[in-house]
């Protein structure tokens, strides 16, 4: 829209529904393809990711893309510690090393899998772990509708009874 700004245009938060019963809690194991630091790394963060209550087993590709990812560049960095930044190319001229290209591009998908399961900063500021546990939510409405759904042997309980 030329001259003006679009309406809801602005960042929105993400919400994350908490593991508990809603999708299968735990992470798949690391896939087989990856190599023994990545597996490493990908079992460590879905350790936490998991007691975080954020990962289920259906972040397991992110998880992998992010343990890969998370592996090259740590590769490319160490080859540029080892070989340097600047490399002597055909003609004997300084250029840049293939390794500075191969380490950003590495750092920049891995910040964005990072990004994408909360692992940074601001993404965790962003990311609202909502509880999804019976009894959890603070809506009087939510509750008006548990304690019906308990109490379905006995009187209904009105909107007016329930306690905010």
């Amino acid at each position: 829209m030329p001259g003006g700004a679009r309406p809801n245009s602005g960042h929105r938060p993400v919400v994350i529904t908490r593991a508990t019963g809603v999708a299968p809690v735990g992470v798949p194991s690391a896939p087989a393809w990856l190599p023994a630091e990545a597996k490493a790394y990908y079992r460590r963060t879905a350790r936490e990711l998991v007691a975080a209550g954020v990962a289920t087993r259906l972040d397991g590709t992110v998880l992998a893309m992010h343990a890969a990812a998370w592996w090259r560049w740590q590769s490319a960095e160490r080859a540029l510690i080892e070989h340097g930044p600047v490399i002597r190319g055909p003609a004997g001229t300084p250029v840049a090393s293939p390794y500075v290209k191969l380490a950003r591009d590495a750092y920049v998908e891995t910040l964005r899998t990072a990004v994408e399961l909360g692992l940074t900063p601001s993404a965790r500021g962003r990311v609202k772990v909502a509880d999804a546990t019976p009894g959890a939510s603070s809506s009087p409405i939510a509750a008006l509708m548990l304690r019906k759904a308990s109490e379905a042997a006995g009187r209904p309980v009105e909107w007016w009874e329930v306690e905010a």
